[in-house]
Order: C-alpha cells, then sequence, then structure tokens
C-alpha cells in the first residue's frame, strides 16, 4: 500500500513535470515559429529583390550587349580604313621606290660613262666660288673705304661752305664799317670847320655819323675778338686812312672804349639794340646821353 502511494506520488510529480516541461517546450515551440515567420518574409524579401535584381541585370546585360556590338562595329570599320590605308600607302611606297630603283640605275649609268666631266666641272664651280668669294671681300673693303673717303668729303664740304659763308659775312661787315668809317672821317673833319663857326647847335647829321660811327668800330671789336678758328680775323684799317684819335671828336663827346663794345647793330644777322630800329642803309640811332653840345637824335633828317 506504501509503494502504491509512493508510486502514486512519484506519477503526480512526475506529471507536474512534465506539464512544466510541455510549458517550456510550448513557449519554445511559440518562439520557433515566431522567428519562422520572421525568416519567411525575410525569405520572401530576398527572393523579390533576386527578381527585381535579375531583371536589372537581364537589361543591363542587353544595353551591354547592344553597346558592346556598336563599340565593336566601330573599331571593327576603323581597323579596316585603317588596313585600306597602309596598304595604300604600301603601294605608293613600293611605286615611289621602284621609281627611285629606276633613277639610281640610269644615274649610275651616267655616272660611269661621265664621272671625269662631272668631278671636271665641280673642281671648276668650287674654284669659282672661291673666287667669288674673294672678289665679295674685296668689294665690301672698297665699298667701306669709299664710304670713308665720302663723309670725308663730305665734311670738307661742310666746313669750307661754312668758311665761305664767315668769309662772305666779314667782307661785308669790313665794306659797310671801311664805308661808315669814311662817311665819319668827313664828317668829323666838316665838324672842326663848322664848329669855329656855330658853337651852340652842330648838325644832326655829323652827330648820326658819330653815333654810326661808334656803332661799326664796336663792331669791328666784336669781329677781332671772336676766335681765328671760326673764320674771322681782326680788322686792319684800309691803307691811307689813319686811325681815329681824340683830336677827331669834338670837345665833350663821347670816347670809344674798346675793353666795353657797344651792342652790334642790325647787320649780317646780329641782334639789333634793345628799344632801336634801323631803316635799310640809314644809320643807326644813338643811344644814351648827348655829347655835350650836341642836341638828342629824333629821327633821320
Amino acid at each position: 500500500m506504501a509503494e502504491t502511494q509512493e508510486l502514486l506520488l512519484q506519477l503526480q510529480k512526475d506529471n507536474r513535470d512534465g506539464r512544466l516541461r510541455k510549458q517550456e517546450l510550448e513557449e519554445m515551440v511559440r518562439g520557433l515559429e515566431a522567428e519562422s515567420e520572421s525568416l519567411t518574409e525575410r525569405l520572401q524579401d530576398l527572393r523579390e529583390r533576386e527578381r527585381s535584381l535579375q531583371r536589372r541585370r537581364s537589361e543591363t546585360a542587353r544595353v551591354l550587349r547592344g553597346e558592346a556590338r556598336a563599340a565593336a562595329r566601330e573599331r571593327a570599320e576603323r581597323a579596316r580604313g585603317l588596313l585600306e590605308a597602309a596598304e595604300q600607302r604600301k603601294q605608293d611606297l613600293e611605286q615611289h621606290n621602284q621609281q627611285l630603283q629606276e633613277q639610281w640605275e640610269e644615274l649610275s649609268s651616267q655616272l660611269f660613262y661621265y664621272g671625269g666631266e662631272q668631278l671636271s666641272q665641280q673642281r671648276a664651280e668650287q674654284q669659282l666660288g672661291a673666287q667669288l668669294m674673294a672678289l665679295q671681300k674685296q668689294l665690301e673693303l672698297l665699298e667701306a673705304k669709299h664710304a670713308i673717303q665720302a663723309e670725308g668729303l663730305r665734311q670738307g664740304t661742310q666746313r669750307t661752305e661754312e668758311a665761305w659763308a664767315s668769309f662772305q659775312e666779314q667782307s661785308g661787315v669790313l665794306q659797310e664799317l671801311q664805308g661808315k668809317v669814311m662817311e665819319a672821317a668827313a664828317a668829323l673833319d666838316a665838324l672842326r670847320g663848322g664848329l669855329e663857326l656855330c658853337d651852340s647847335q652842330p648838325p644832326r647829321r655829323v652827330q648820326d655819323y658819330a653815333g654810326s660811327l661808334m656803332e661799326e668800330v664796336a663792331k669791328a671789336d666784336c669781329v677781332s675778338a671772336r676766335p681765328a678758328g671760326e673764320g674771322w680775323s681782326r680788322y686792319t684799317p684800309p691803307r691811307g686812312h689813319h686811325p681815329l684819335t681824340r683830336a677827331h671828336f669834338p670837345t665833350g663827346a663821347r670816347q670809344i672804349r674798346p675793353d666795353g663794345p657797344r651792342p652790334l647793330s642790325h647787320t649780317h644777322g646780329a641782334p639789333p639794340p634793345h628799344g632801336a630800329t634801323r631803316t635799310h642803309g640809314g644809320p643807326p640811332p644813338h643811344e644814351g646821353p648827348a655829347p655835350d653840345g650836341l642836341a638828342p637824335y629824333e629821327g633821320h633828317p
């Protein structure tokens, strides 16, 4: 009886353990079912993606096959064109080579028959070339020498022209000065005779001659002061004319100082004095205060 109770208790205990194990197994089965469902869903998604990828791969393959065919066709056409061009070039080169071969044979035959004559012609051409070079060098030297001589002649001609112009200017100044000196000498002689008759009012023309004489003598001083290299020389009074002294001028008249010449008159390019005007052929106006006993100059008589 006791054994039966122990067996019953054992069976009840095993039954409880079996129910607990069953519950655990049911929970595990439910978890596995949920996991199976999620895996099934993922599998379906993967299958969908696989189908879409297959469609895209097929489309891409078709496009690539079309492009590959077009590229292959284009490359084949290009290669065919290059081959044709190479073949044409080969034919042209063969023809050119044949022509060159014919020319070479012809030149070889000519050289065989006319070799000596050609060599003599080459030597003659070389000699002529050397002579031509020597003649060209001589011509260049002669041209340079001629250019130097022409430049020297041009400079000499220019210096001669300048000296001739300076001489003409000097001659004109000296001739005018000679005439003025002669007129002034005559006027001074007349002045000495007239001063004995009239001491108060001398003639106006005598005063003009005296002023013109002083101007021309100052001009002669300037001419004699120029350097000899410019074509100027010192003035030498003409033979028969005595130099002017203090006795030729009236008492109180302005004396001529060699160290302080007056400005040149407007003759042969020299500038006229400031504020003075002169007509052609007339004596220059008298500047500054009038000499003692002479009236100031107011114009030509």
